[in-house]
């Protein structure tokens, strides 16, 4: 087998999904988006029905894919539509869609009327991420908008916290009260969710009626600062692994008026990355892989493992953050390794997402999404 393979653990899933679940004891979004953060959407769905309420997915396509997994729960689609199709789509699979500004309602409200469809959909608030969302004097006029449409039923209102700095996430947290109030006087039903992994560390006032659980699904913490061209990453107990124990503004320094966020214990990673072993050789000249001349590798056992930039895993340098030891440059779809290896035999390339991105001066999401590229997946548990 060419492909390189990740192992994932659905009993560790299941089990962050679950320590998330008995924590908040709310209702639970499983965010799935991204082909489940590469870890396959389809089969992460299908693994925390029992455990899940309802999912989130960025787009109506992704909806689609883990509709039969999701079997009859709500899917939420973050994105919201921008086009007549994606609301056709969307109503005859049964996705609820974002309203996140005035042209998102009318078209949905204006569809559902033309075609004679029936949907779900939830009013986005902005609240300082400037993402989607509507807020303000605009906030009202999305609200009558879908109010007004007969074939649309609001089930709830969301907006996403955008800084690690808690007094920045205090101020998310008024505004969205504060609109709430609004859009709760036209949809008294309407479930809100503000908190999503970090807001979740943030404490019960950020609950609501929902939570949004995407990286800690997987497990990992969201909570990062770039330091020294590295990544840090807090722990399962809340601490920072490198750079002390303050918390992260939103500018990336550390700031100690922020030092009360903590993620759950017992939080696992849930994927392992291995490479097959192509080949094996002695470097007798040249270099390894692009670049030139390495006279300290002459005399080497390179080992030719089946990962490289297409695969989302291509790195150079040294300390790359796999377990390997990679002696330079990769090529196109491979990367060289000291050490003699057995064709075929599998290489572990990483167990932990967040200790490859550190090295790489990128963010753990990024890492976890590549590395579904051109990927076997192969579940247990």
């Amino acid at each position: 087998m060419q492909e390189k393979v990740l192992k994932i653990d659905l009993q560790k899933l299941r089990e962050n999904a679950l320590t998330y679940k008995r924590l908040t004891d709310r209702f639970l979004y499983a965010v799935v988006k991204a082909d489940g953060y590469g870890h396959g959407g389809v089969a992460v769905a299908s693994s925390l029905y029992p455990v899940a309420d309802g999912f989130a997915v960025a787009l109506v396509r992704e909806g689609i894919a883990i509709r039969t997994a999701a079997c009859g729960k709500e899917i939420l689609v973050l994105t919201p539509p921008l086009t007549e199709d994606d609301v056709v789509v969307a109503a005859r699979n049964g996705l609820t869609l974002t309203a996140g500004d005035i042209c998102s309602a009318q078209l949905i409200a204006e569809t559902v009327e033309k075609y004679r469809l029936r949907i779900c959909a939830q009013v986005k608030i902005n609240t300082g991420m400037n993402r989607y969302g509507t807020y303000g004097a605009t906030l009202g006029k999305v609200c009558k908008i879908l109010k007004g449409a007969g074939q649309v039923c609001v089930q709830g209102v969301y907006s996403h916290l955008y800084s690690q700095d808690r007094e920045l996430c205090e101020m998310q947290r008024m505004r969205f009260c504060r609109d709430l109030k609004i859009v709760r006087g036209y949809f008294p039903l309407a479930r809100a969710h503000l908190a999503a992994t970090y807001g979740v560390g943030l404490g019960e006032t950020y609950y609501f009626d929902a939570v949004r659980i995407g990286l800690g699904l997987y497990g990992y913490s969201p909570v990062s600062r770039l330091s020294g061209g590295g990544l840090d990453e807090v722990s399962a107990e809340g601490r920072l692994r490198r750079g002390g124990s303050g918390k992260v503004s939103a500018k990336g320094r550390l700031s100690n008026k922020v030092c009360s966020w903590t993620m759950p214990r017992g939080i696992q990673p849930v994927m392992k990355a291995y490479a097959p072993c192509l080949a094996t050789r002695i470097c007798r000249f040249g270099g390894a892989g692009y670049g030139g001349d390495r006279v300290d590798l002459q005399g080497e056992a390179l080992s030719v493992l089946r990962s490289g930039y297409a695969d989302g895993l291509g790195v150079s340098g040294e300390n790359c953050g796999l377990r390997l030891n990679v002696p330079s440059g990769i090529c196109m779809d491979v990367c060289l390794a000291k050490g003699k290896r057995k064709r075929g035999e599998y290489a572990l390339l990483f167990d932990d997402a967040a200790a490859v991105a550190r090295a790489r001066g990128t963010s753990v999401y990024e890492i976890l999404c590549l590395a579904g590229m051109r990927a076997q997946k192969i579940y247990y548990g």
